[in-house]
């Protein structure tokens, strides 16, 4: 979550602006706010900015496949929490998320699972969409990851290890490819 609205609020801003970070504890909530003096976005954007791959009119020249809003929407409900948009066109956008806390004596996080980044990056059952085993008898199901990010792609292909796992970046492109291959 914080990941990708951090990394939003870098790529949209102009070099060397101000990013602000605030995490606060507010009753039995925790609410985390970055702010960014970015290019902002208008209020008609805002109403669909957490909509799966839609992208905003001024994020449209920019790299990215407009799924990562959705995702972190999806990550902060699941931790039945919130998450609000302010934005203004030309001074920036504020993403606030708001989770319940959890206190010290309570038993929800007895286990976490920690990833070890470098074996993220080494994962073996990753290949290029180009090479295909064709001498297999035994069927193994693939998966294709289009992923503009290459740490998110090891971390998603690292989650699917039972796969063959084909990854590629630039999502536009494999997104019109895809439409030409089902419209045939």
């Amino acid at each position: 979550m914080v990941n990708n609205l951090l990394s939003n609020a870098i790529k949209f801003s102009k070099e060397g602006s101000k990013i602000e970070i605030d995490l606060l504890q507010i009753g039995n909530s925790i609410q985390l706010k970055i702010k960014d003096q970015g290019k902002g976005m208008m209020q008609e954007e805002l109403t669909q900015i957490f909509e799966r791959f839609y992208r905003a009119g001024s994020q449209k020249e920019s790299e990215g496949s407009g799924i990562g809003l959705s995702l972190t929407k999806e990550l902060v409900e699941l931790h039945n929490g919130e998450i609000l948009v302010e934005s203004e066109p030309g001074e920036g956008t504020t993403f606030t998320v708001i989770l319940p806390a959890i206190r010290q004596n309570t038993t929800a996080l007895k286990e976490y699972h920690v990833i070890d980044y470098q074996k993220l990056k080494n994962t073996e059952n990753v290949s290029k969409i180009e090479q295909t085993n064709q001498q297999t008898e035994t069927v193994v199901k693939s998966v294709l990851i289009v992923e503009d990010n290459v740490d998110m792609q090891h971390y998603i292909a690292s989650c699917l290890k039972d796969y063959k796992i084909h990854l590629r970046r630039m999502a536009k492109k494999v997104f019109q490819l895809l439409l030409k291959l089902i419209l045939i």
